[in-house]
């Protein structure tokens, strides 16, 4: 199976479609891209019009307008990968450097909190009340922190969010009126 980067990417509007549009994948390909990678659009499905800017490779003119670049704006329709039978999420390569820690696994299976691994972001999300953060391989060190202290204080973050909503529902209540 080719991969995703084997096919010219839509650049940068995964982000954004995940953003703004709402939609649960970060990839999104054209038809005939998905198509390249053996993978098929199921019927009914309604892509997304995205736009993206390119930079207009023109002939010299000689004109004193030659220093400035021009750009030509493209829209294309884009298909999410829920959208398509037939493409898997490549499987990460990468070694983990985060050592499990028994006791905050221990606590935060205690709190019962729905918690789903494999996101490309960290987020709570209030509408289906689950926790997302991406696989601990995805963490990294960094001068003041391993990755696993890293991957933990993200972890137990995004609890908090989850604890405002079971154990203080009040606090939402208060910051309502005090705003």
């Amino acid at each position: 199976m080719r991969s995703v980067a084997a096919c010219r990417s839509v650049e940068l509007i995964a982000p954004a479609l995940k953003g703004w549009l709402g939609v649960p994948s970060i990839i999104s390909l054209r038809y005939k891209q998905w198509q390249k990678l053996g993978a098929q659009v199921r019927q009914g499905e309604r892509g997304s019009v995205i736009v993206f800017y390119k930079e207009f490779e023109r002939a010299n003119s000689g004109g004193e307008d030659e220093e400035r670049p021009r750009f030509v704006a493209r829209a294309t329709r884009v298909f999410n990968a829920e959208q398509v039978d037939g493409w898997e999420y490549p499987a990460s390569k990468v070694k983990s450097e985060v050592e499990i820690n028994e006791q905050l696994e221990a606590f935060t299976r205690a709190t019962k909190a729905n918690i789903l691994h494999g996101s490309h972001r960290a987020c709570y999300s209030r509408q289906t009340d689950r926790i997302e953060v991406p696989n601990p391989e995805q963490f990294v060190g960094t001068p003041t922190s391993s990755p696993t202290e890293a991957y933990y204080a993200v972890l137990l973050h995004e609890l908090t969010h989850n604890a405002v909503i079971r154990f203080m529902p009040r606090a939402i209540e208060n910051v309502r009126l005090a705003a």
